[in-house]
């Protein structure tokens, strides 16, 4: 009789086991997924980051904004461009790297972006979509 006690015993420690094996697996590869196949990133937090951009240092948004206007530009460096938020329509600059060479907006054009917030509060520009 302790024999099968024991035995029981031990298939449920491992059906614990594998569920929780299980359940760690799948979540890591849920992670993966999302990492590798373009997940979307949380949205920019306009009005937030207006108050204190340095706060938002280190981290990854995404973004939409129509082209206002070129703010400045320097030869390999990048350029700035004046942006209005699709939701709220306040204005935005954003970085644009120089290693982004096919980026040929048009005032009035609306983008979807994805930004890194710099160690400055800058919003630099690491990818984007034209909508």
């Amino acid at each position: 009789m302790h024999e099968v006690n024991r035995n029981s015993g031990n298939r449920s420690y491992l059906w614990t086991i594998g569920a929780v094996l299980l359940a760690a697996s799948l979540l890591g590869g849920i992670v993966l997924l999302r990492q590798f196949s373009g997940g979307r990133q949380a949205s920019l937090p306009e009005s937030d980051f207006a108050e204190a951009p340095c706060n938002f240092s280190g981290n990854r948004y995404e973004y939409k904004g129509r082209i206002d206007r070129l703010l400045g530009y320097e030869a390999g460096v990048g350029r700035v461009l004046l942006t209005n938020s699709t939701n709220s329509e306040s204005p935005v600059p954003l970085f644009i790297p120089e290693d982004l060479e096919r980026f040929s907006p048009n005032p009035g054009q609306v983008f979807r972006f994805l930004l890194l917030v710099d160690g400055d509060g800058i919003l630099h520009v690491e990818s984007y979509e034209k909508l």
